[in-house]
């Protein structure tokens, strides 16, 4: 069960991984250690796969204390970008050792030692200041980080303004004109919505009855409604009708009073 576990964990990781990678704004760090086979590292793998023309990739190249007497030389090859071309090209860092980890070497020691490591190598002192030391692989990646923000930010702003537009049409289809009201408290957005939803309520209903509120005395359809209702009942009480002179008179009626709904379904309901 652990190892299935363990497995699990790793698939997980691996898609959230390449879910990153996969992204054109994502500036790929290959960390690669240099006494290793560089050419086969993983790093380079999904780099390869994720950024085929390394153009958002920067290589690091790291525990160069390391690699063996003879392959400094296939080295300094990759970090002059003769072997596996990066655009933005290699960085070259020496880490603490587990040595100096245990026993808790500060940062500026270590990044002393780092330093002299470089000055007095005989391969590696030739690496430029701007390309070599963990300072510098900190600088280097602040000016990238920059950089791609700039260039990402005009197309964030673009889909930003597209999503609100959208979110403000929305409203607009609800008959809300001013969503700000939404944006403040719980009990500002219940009152706000319920003064909405009362709105809504009432011009559902002047569409149902087809009179605006506050003006059935004025209307004549109305006063017309109620004088033939007046008459209707008036005659019922007054004289006996036979059958089908009732029916026509209630017909008639029904035609002149209707609403909303044609009279032909009450007729079909009579019949």
């Amino acid at each position: 069960t652990s190892r299935q576990q363990d497995s699990g964990s790793v698939d997980i990781i691996q898609e959230l991984i390449q879910d990153y990678l996969d992204r054109p704004s994502t500036i790929i760090l290959a960390i690669i250690q240099a006494c290793n086979d560089i050419e086969t590292s993983a790093a380079i793998k999904y780099a390869k796969m994720f950024d085929p023309d390394g153009e958002r990739t920067i290589g690091v190249l790291t525990k160069l204390d390391l690699v063996d007497r003879g392959a400094e030389q296939k080295l300094l090859e990759v970090f002059e970008n003769k072997r596996i071309p990066l655009k933005h090209g290699y960085l070259l860092v020496k880490c603490r050792t587990q040595e100096d980890i245990d026993n808790n070497i500060e940062l500026s020691e270590a990044l002393r030692k780092e330093e002299q490591f470089f000055s007095k190598s005989s391969k590696f002192h030739s690496v430029p200041l701007e390309r070599r030391g963990c300072p510098s692989l900190a600088r280097f990646l602040t000016r990238e980080l920059v950089r791609n923000i700039k260039q990402a930010l005009p197309r964030l702003i673009s889909d930003l303004r597209g999503k609100i537009s959208n979110v403000e049409q929305q409203f607009r289809h609800l008959g809300i004109d001013d969503y700000t009201q939404l944006l403040f408290t719980d009990e500002a957005r219940s009152r706000y919505l319920t003064d909405k939803l009362f709105t809504a309520m009432q011009l559902f209903r002047t569409e149902i009855h087809g009179v605006e509120e506050g003006a059935q005395v004025n209307n004549p359809l109305y006063s017309k409604r109620n004088e033939l209702n007046r008459e209707f009942y008036s005659e019922m009480h007054r004289s006996k009708f036979e059958n089908s002179k009732l029916i026509q008179l209630i017909k008639s009626a029904m035609i002149a009073t209707q609403g909303p709904e044609p009279a032909d379904v009450c007729f079909r309901l009579e019949n």
